[in-house]
């Protein structure tokens, strides 16, 4: 039987990157899952994956900055599996820049996807997470030290972190296990665009520190964990 046999997972920016790779890892490990995002095509190209791997799947085309889209895509997850398991809150955007250069739209961008559609999506997911269940929360390194040049990006990743450990202690006595990834440097889409060239970490090692956060039963409600190299 493997690890997460009859579980039912939703992947918040499952169409690329970060959330692909978690995905196909839940997959891999015996969970159905949806993929979310706004990408069409990216997220049929996940969803054909796990479908390959033999878990069913679900595309959900949502933008996040939209709370009647975030209830939709709870609304059409809950038609199709019938129960929330697993809720992975991975989406995330990033531009690089001194605070005095970023336009008003891209941190609007930021605050909205990383944070605010974070705080609404875990809110609609605790409607649903009648058993008990898992929250993983993507932050980031920078999300424990300010960077320039990502002062507004790190502000939100600081915020996830917040979130993530007050909202753990409010749940507590629930059944519902809740925590935050903090990947450094990733070789991601979102890398390449603002950075380019080598990163530390592959998308595959956060998934395998997730897979790792998951099988740690005695993990600290609300912890932070910071990705490790996985060889």
């Amino acid at each position: 039987m493997a690890l997460l046999d009859g579980k039912n997972a939703l992947v918040t920016g499952g169409g690329r990157g970060i959330g692909r790779e978690i995905a196909l890892m839940l997959a891999r490990n015996g969970a159905d899952v949806a993929v979310a995002a706004r990408t069409k095509k990216e997220l049929e190209e996940t969803a054909k994956e796990i479908r390959k791997l033999g878990r069913e799947s679900l595309v959900l085309v949502v933008d996040l900055k939209k709370d009647a889209g975030i209830k939709r895509m709870y609304s059409a997850f809950m038609k199709k599996f019938r129960k929330l398991d697993m809720l992975f809150n991975n989406a995330g955007v990033a531009f690089e820049g001194n605070l005095e250069k970023n336009r008003g739209k891209q941190i609007d961008l930021m605050i909205d996807v990383n944070y605010r559609g974070l705080v609404k999506s875990t809110q609609e997911a605790l409607k649903h997470m009648k058993e008990g269940g898992v929250i993983i929360n993507t932050a980031s390194v920078a999300g424990m030290h300010g960077y320039p040049g990502l002062a507004v990006y790190s502000g939100t990743k600081f915020a996830v972190i917040g979130f993530t450990e007050a909202v753990a202690q409010e749940i507590e006595g629930r059944e519902i296990r809740m925590y935050a990834v903090c990947p450094g440097a990733t070789k991601t889409r979102m890398w390449d665009e603002l950075y380019g060239g080598a990163a530390e970490y592959r998308p595959e090692e956060v998934a395998e520190e997730v897979l790792g956060m998951l099988k740690n039963k005695r993990l600290k409600q609300g912890t932070a964990v910071v990705v490790k190299h996985h060889r």
